[in-house]
């Protein structure tokens, strides 16, 4: 709320509070605070990062636990396949996040990306940030020199 301006007596308008919010997320997602222009002046911690799906938990290590060998193999053939062309730094967040999900999950789709395991375990370490400014794409390069 801007300083000095007031709610509207008018509940036509006092109902464009709600949907101009909600307009908001649904064109710009869960993060469209961090756009500068809708940043809080003071920090705020909301709990909210990369979608609904993050505030459930282990959403991808439950569901691969409950997938059978067979779904579970075309899960690892189709992603493997799909990220073919992705560059390398990618892949290593996505086999991070995997292995994190579940250990097994993450060693397949490793192997199948043809990525290297224990670089994949030494970044599951780090924290989101960490892992942002390791697989940075000029940073992976330089790691291959």
């Amino acid at each position: 709320m801007v300083p000095g301006i007031g709610f509207s007596p008018d509940r036509f308008l006092q109902g464009r509070l709600f949907s101009y919010g909600d307009a908001q997320r649904y064109r710009l997602g869960v993060n469209y605070n961090h756009v500068p222009v809708n940043r809080a002046k003071v920090e705020v911690n909301e709990y909210h990062r990369d979608g609904a799906m993050r505030a459930d938990g282990n959403y991808g290590g439950d569901l691969w636990r409950v997938l059978t060998e067979d779904k579970k193999q075309i899960l690892i053939e189709n992603t493997a396949g799909d990220m073919a062309s992705v560059t390398e730094n990618i892949k290593y967040r996505h086999a991070v996040h995997c292995y994190l999900a579940d250990p097994e999950y993450g060693e397949r789709f490793t192997e199948a990306a043809g990525l290297c395991m224990d670089k994949v375990k030494e970044l599951s370490k780090l924290d989101n940030n960490g892992l942002i400014q390791a697989t940075l794409s000029s940073t992976m390069q330089s790691n291959h020199d």
